[in-house]
């Protein structure tokens, strides 16, 4: 069975969390990955299934928006459609995903006070004074 790790980021839409008719909690999200610069975006299909899941989603539902990063590493990988008509995407099935910290989130968090302590410091002392002259 072929698996993964890496990092993608979710998109705009397309993020479906609803219990299957066997009563298992599945999440369902798209997300591209943006490793090349110079190729478009692939989209990714991630399902998670079970408890694990349904933990994931309890904590961080709210977090869950357009352009968050996650990290994931998934299992059960299957490339659907034509690569050479551009028209593909990968399909997996979640074993564990991790939000990437918010860096706008965390930038306004952040106290302006701290800022100006940084650049009110004196400048470093040379951690070798007997080199100097």
């Amino acid at each position: 069975m072929m698996s993964a790790t890496g990092t993608l980021t979710l998109a705009e839409r397309e993020l479906l969390a609803t219990v299957a008719s066997d009563g298992t909690f599945v999440l369902a999200l798209l997300a591209f990955d943006h490793r090349d610069e110079l190729l478009p975006p692939v989209p990714w299909r991630i399902t998670w299934c079970g408890l694990n899941a349904k933990l994931f989603w309890h904590i961080n539902q709210h977090a869950m928006k357009a352009g968050r990063v996650i990290d994931i590493e998934a299992t059960r990988l299957w490339p659907f459609g034509n690569a050479q008509l551009g028209k593909h995407e990968m399909h997996a099935t979640a074993t564990r995903i991790t939000l990437r910290p918010d860096l706008e989130e965390i930038r306004a968090q952040r106290p302006s006070v701290v800022r100006e302590q940084l650049s009110e410091t004196e400048p470093a002392k040379p951690a070798w004074p007997f080199l100097t002259a």
